[in-house]
């Protein structure tokens, strides 16, 4: 009887090392899968890896004032000066406006120095 309790725990014991190991290994494998499933395509624009841009960069035409919201009376939160590069978040309609040679109603949002905010599309690059 003593016998029997004692091959019956180490079998118990061996089946939960088994399920580890199995688990570990599809858990290693989800890992494998997911990070070749997040590469970007050959084609993606890279991102920076200090200014951690996700999806690209702005580059400013002019120096621009970032604005709280997508009109030309927003409250400027500060500017982005022509040349400096800063984070592209996404662009929305927004005022019309007509700067940079252009008259437009896209908006960008965009990160600069830790400032975030719209500028008129039609001063970016």
């Amino acid at each position: 009887m003593r016998l029997r309790k004692t091959l019956t725990a180490r079998r118990t014991k061996a089946e939960r090392m088994i399920k580890t190991r199995i688990a570990t290994a599809a858990a290693a494998a989800a890992l494998v899968a997911a990070s070749i499933g997040l590469a970007a395509p050959a084609g993606a624009a890279p991102v920076k890896a200090s200014g951690g841009c996700w999806n690209t960069t702005a580059k400013a035409k002019e120096t621009l004032k970032i604005r709280t919201s997508r009109k030309i009376s927003g409250t400027a939160v500060g500017l982005i000066p022509k040349g400096a590069t800063g984070c592209y978040e996404y662009g929305q309609e927004g005022q019309r406006y007509s700067y940079c040679g252009k008259s437009d109603n896209m908006w960008d949002y965009i990160t600069y120095r830790g400032m975030k905010g719209y500028v008129p599309h039609s001063c970016i690059i």
